[in-house]
C-alpha cells in the first residue's frame, strides 16, 4: 500500500514532472504508452483473480449446497455429538464415499459420510470427530482461504505456496494431537488413517479433511513417533521471493514522493526527493516553473508536452 500510495499516481498522468535532484541532469518523462500498458496490465491482473476468486467460491457454493442436499438424520451419531457438544455443527451427508471435513468460511460447518459413519467404530468416530473439531474452532478454513488469496495475489513471492503446504500438515498433525489427548491413546486415529488409506481423499480447496492425500504420510509417522518429512522449500522460490522482497523494501525506503500540481494553465504531477518542498513552492506561486535551478541543467524538470 506505501509502494502505491507513493508511485501509482505517475501512471495515470500524461505529463510528469521528475526533480531533477533525483536524476540529476536527466529529463524524463513517462510516455503515453507505457501509462496505457501499465494500466492495462494491472487491469487485467485484477479481473483474472476477481475471475478466479469469484469461480472458486461459486464453486464451494455449489458443493457446499450438494453436500446440504444430501443431508440426512443419523440418531445413532447424537449421543456422541452431544459428548463433543457439536449438536448444532455437525451433518451427516448420505454417501458412498467416505469423508469427514471441515468446510465454510464465515460459519464452519463439519460434514460426514454415511459410509464413513459405517466403516468406523465408535471410538473412531469419536478421533474423528475430535479432530474436525479442532479445526471448526481454529476456523482454519477461513485462514486456508486467506492463503489462497495471499498466494494469488503475490505471484512474485513463491515461497507462499511451500508454506501453505507445510501449514496444512502441521494444522494436521495438531489436530490429530488433539484427538489423541482427548482419548488418551492412539489406536483409534492409527485404525481411521488405516481405513481412510484404501480411498484417500483429494484436497479440498478451503476445508480441512482427515483423509486428505497430501498429508497422510507425515501424519503416520508423525503417529509412529518419527519425525514427519515436511514438503521442502524449494531454492528457486527462496531467491525469487527474497529478490522481490528486496525490490519491495528499496520501493518503500526511497525518499521519493508523487505529488500533484494544478495550475491556472496546466495540470502536472511532480516526484520529490525528501519531501515535497519543491511542490508545495510551486503550489503556493501557482507555477510550474523552478523555484531553484539544478545543477548543470537549464531547469529542474522535464518539458511540458
Amino acid at each position: 500500500m506505501i509502494v502505491l500510495y507513493k508511485m501509482l499516481p505517475l501512471f495515470f498522468w500524461h505529463t510528469v514532472y521528475y526533480c531533477q535532484q533525483v536524476f540529476r541532469t536527466y529529463s524524463l518523462q513517462i510516455p503515453r504508452q507505457v501509462t496505457f500498458l501499465f494500466v492495462s496490465l494491472t487491469g487485467l491482473f485484477l479481473l483474472s483473480f476477481f475471475i478466479k476468486l469469484s469461480h472458486t467460491l461459486w464453486k464451494q457454493y455449489f458443493f457446499r449446497k450438494s453436500l446440504v442436499k444430501n443431508v440426512t438424520a443419523y440418531a445413532a451419531l447424537m449421543p456422541l455429538l452431544k459428548k463433543l457438544r457439536l449438536q448444532k455443527h455437525v451433518s451427516v451427508v448420505n454417501s458412498m464415499h467416505p469423508f469427514a471435513f471441515c468446510l465454510g468460511l464465515r460459519s464452519p460447518h463439519i460434514y460426514l459420510s454415511t459410509q464413513v459413519i459405517r466403516t468406523m467404530n465408535q471410538q473412531e468416530l469419536e478421533a474423528i470427530l475430535w479432530h474436525e473439531k479442532y479445526h471448526l474452532e481454529h476456523k482454519d478454513s477461513l485462514t486456508l482461504f486467506i492463503a489462497f488469496l495471499a498466494q494469488f495475489l503475490f505471484p512474485f513471492f513463491p515461497i507462499i505456496s511451500d508454506l501453505l503446504q507445510q501449514y496444512k500438515i502441521e494444522r494436521e498433525i495438531q489436530a490429530d494431537n488433539v484427538a489423541i489427548k482427548k482419548l488418551e491413546t492412539k489406536e483409534p486415529l492409527i485404525n481411521v488413517l488405516k481405513k481412510l488409506l484404501q480411498t484417500p481423499a483429494s484436497s479440498l480447496l478451503f476445508a480441512s479433511a482427515i483423509g486428505e492425500s497430501v498429508t497422510l504420510e507425515s501424519r503416520i509417522r508423525s503417529l509412529i513417533n518419527e519425525k514427519p518429512p515436511l514438503p521442502r522449500i524449494k531454492k528457486r522460490n527462496i531467491i525469487i521471493s527474497m529478490f522481490s522482497f528486496g525490490l519491495l523494501i528499496a520501493s518503500i525506503a526511497v525518499p521519493v514522493h508523487a505529488t500533484e500540481v494544478h495550475t491556472s494553465r496546466q495540470d502536472s504531477m511532480m516526484v520529490c526527493l525528501e519531501g515535497n518542498n519543491c511542490a508545495s513552492w510551486c503550489k503556493e506561486h501557482n507555477t510550474v516553473v523552478p523555484y531553484s535551478p539544478a545543477e548543470s541543467a537549464s531547469h529542474m524538470y522535464t518539458p511540458l508536452k
